[in-house]
């Protein structure tokens, strides 16, 4: 009779889990590689029986997903007063092995220390050594669930967390802290925050979890897919001995760090002096193998006594070095960079040379190589000059995505309100969107954030509109820019009009966190003509009192933009997307540049009331009688 319990039990089990995995496979069927860490709350507030729907729930949400060393990973924590390591990433391959290790979870019981569990799964679990696949692009999500609230600061760990690059879920279970599980999660809560009254309706959520863990993989999935770059070297030709072979032997090096090819990082060699000379081209070599064997090949051409024309050759470089026939991939989106390694002082001028270069979008790197400080400013991009010709000192530059340092102009302009208003319309594209992300990401990253200095808010539109940040969503910028690399684009029309609509009446109010004594800004970003009207909308955001910025990209209506912005001044075009990255100086200058106005002029105005409150009140009247009596005597 038990065997035939066992059995019927058995088989109802299967069945149920046929059930949900029928469900939830399609939700996830785009869903390739992931790497998942549940943080189970174990203590003592939790009965058996509600142990038990833990585990139904874990295993209900473990069907939804291939679970494969090469695809995803799961892991679990228990805890209570202290973290319990119940498996690792890596220690169940397939995914019978996995479900048979959650039925095996035995309640520990004790306190709830959720803060102290957050930072054990940072340090012991999204770690190389534990599991994670982080450094091969492999998304990484948290899943927190408690039924309590904390007895230790979560806040901060949590934080760490997200700045860790771990997408954090948290669902909480009865009567739990709702506040202290929005601090715990990703924004917007509406999407990474999942509450049940019970653990036994808990199950009720299973296929809303794995809905967003998985469009939370996908997206993070995009995000983190390696667009590689076009790197190309031009090197001067007149450089010591000593420093060319230095160049070279760490050229070697950071050749075979990085990922060459012609479906990863391609890689061009040149040298100049009195003129250009290419070694090799973006698209001559297809393997790793064939650029490392050019690279040994290099040599530098004896121009002893001849001009160096470096202008001349970044004159050269803008028509020849980048383009599609050449092997360049800058319409795709692929950030591309010149690096120069410069033995000497250029002989003709470069400014304008390097201008027009940056103008297309290319980044210049000076290396010295012998060369002054002053000749390197001269041509390189702020912010890439290095005083060595040690190029795997570029490792991260090519690698990893760039944090903007706040400029002077900014670092004053550090109170405002700005919402970038963001065209996610069908034109657009994917590749392009995600250069308007990183455009997002640069600006962002250069303005002095916080509740009390610059707020942020962010609203894409296409037929509809959409709020994903309002101004009082996040306290930290790296929140922010953590978000913006997830940023969805959903496709469709092109309502701009819809848009400044809704942003005046749903995201400059108080309840979103605008402010009354601080300057107000929209930005919008757009890469079409409206299909609605924007004159009427625009009027009435700038009688607000909003100062309107329009950055046109391509196939913007000019008429359109100059109808929206505040001020002729404040319109903004470039021919294409990848041009957007050099926009980003000029816009930045001058929107901060106009904050400082407001925020100059507001305090006039204010001190001008003063005196006129001031003269009109009776004292002050009797005390400016005093001082005229005073200066009479």
């Amino acid at each position: 009779m038990t065997g035939r319990t066992g059995l019927l039990f058995s088989l109802i089990t299967a069945a149920l889990f046929c059930g949900v995995a029928a469900q939830t496979v399609r939700e996830c069927e785009n869903v390739t590689v992931g790497d998942i860490v549940f943080l189970v709350d174990g203590s003592s507030s939790i009965d058996d029986k509600s142990f038990q729907d833990i585990r139904t729930f874990l295993r209900n949400t473990i069907q939804g997903f291939e679970i494969d060393p090469d695809k995803v990973q799961i892991g679990l924590v228990q805890y209570s007063d202290d973290p319990y390591p119940e498996f690792q990433l890596t220690d169940h391959r397939d995914k019978n092995s996995l479900l048979a290790a959650v039925e095996n979870l035995t309640h520990r019981g004790g306190g709830t220390e959720t803060g102290k569990a957050i930072d054990f799964l940072q340090e012991e679990y999204f770690t190389k050594e534990a599991g994670s696949r982080a450094d091969r692009r492999v998304p990484q999500i948290a899943v927190v669930i408690t039924d309590g609230e904390s007895t230790d600061d979560v806040l901060e760990p949590a934080r760490r967390l997200r700045q860790h690059g771990v997408i954090v879920f948290a669902i909480g279970v009865g009567a739990i802290n709702q506040a202290q599980l929005i601090t715990i999660a990703n924004w917007p809560s509406e999407r990474f925050v999942l509450t049940s009254d019970s653990y036994q309706k808990l199950q009720d959520q299973t296929n809303s979890l794995l809905e967003n863990v998985c469009l939370s993989l996908e997206d993070q999935t995009l995000a983190l897919v390696d667009r590689f770059a076009d790197i190309f070297f031009l090197v001067d030709s007149g450089i010591a001995s000593n420093q060319f072979t230095l160049f070279r032997n760490e050229l070697f090096r950071l050749l075979n760090r990085l990922e060459v090819g012609a479906s990863g990082y391609r890689v061009g060699l040149a040298q100049y002096g009195q003129d250009v000379r290419a070694d090799f081209r973006l698209s001559t070599h297809q393997t790793k193998q064939q650029i490392v064997a050019a690279a040994r090949r290099f040599r530098l051409r004896s121009q002893t006594g001849q001009p160096r024309n470096l202008g001349q050759a970044l004159s050269y470089a803008k028509e020849n070095f980048f383009t599609a026939e050449a092997g360049g991939r800058a319409e795709q989106g692929t950030p591309q960079y010149l690096v120069v390694v410069a033995g000497k002082d250029s002989d003709d001028p470069v400014f304008w040379s390097a201008e027009y270069l940056k103008d297309e979008g290319v980044t210049i790197v000076g290396m010295d190589a012998g060369a002054t400080q002053d000749a390197l400013d001269r041509f390189a991009s702020p912010g890439y000059i290095f005083d060595s010709s040690r190029v795997t000192l570029l490792f991260s530059v090519f690698t990893s995505q760039r944090v903007e340092a706040v400029t002077e102009d900014c670092k004053t302009a550090n109170k405002a309100d700005i919402v970038f208003i963001v065209d996610e319309s069908g034109s657009i594209g994917e590749e392009n969107f995600r250069l308007m992300r990183d455009f997002l990401h640069s600006v962002i990253s250069s303005l002095e954030t916080g509740p009390s200095n610059i707020r942020v808010g962010i609203v894409t539109y296409n037929n509809e509109t959409t709020a994903h940040i309002s101004l009082n969503s996040f306290r930290d910028k790296a929140d922010i820019l953590q978000f913006i690399n997830f940023l969805p684009y959903r496709q469709g029309g092109t309502n701009t009009g819809a848009a400044l609509h809704f942003t005046l009446k749903n995201i400059f109010t108080e309840e979103k966190g605008s402010r009354k004594d601080v300057p107000k800004v929209a930005v919008v970003i757009t890469g079409g003509e409206s299909q609605d009207n924007v004159k009427e909308p625009a009027i009435a955001l700038r009688r607000a009192g909003v100062t309107v910025f329009a950055v046109g990209i391509k196939d913007a209506n000019k008429t359109e933009l100059l109808e929206m912005a505040s001020y002729p001044m404040f319109v903004f075009t470039v021919d294409s997307f990848i041009k957007l990255k050099p926009l980003k100086e000029t816009l930045q200058t001058t929107l901060c540049k106009t904050i400082i106005q407001i925020l100059v002029q507001d305090r006039e105005r204010d001190a001008d009331a003063k005196e006129g409150f001031n003269l009109l009140n009776p004292k002050g009247v009797s005390e400016l009688s005093a001082q005229k009596c005073n200066a009479q005597m």
